[in-house]
């Protein structure tokens, strides 16, 4: 059904959300490392 449907492609938007959020935590993260280690 196109409900169904819109269901998938809710889940599918969230789960790429995610990931964008995730790889921004880790770059940041990682930058931060680069900043912060003495060397």
């Amino acid at each position: 059904s196109a409900f169904e449907q819109h269901q998938r492609f809710s889940s599918q938007q969230q789960q790429q959300q995610l990931e964008i959020t995730t790889n921004g935590f880790d770059a940041e993260l990682y930058a931060r490392e680069i900043i912060t280690s003495p060397h």
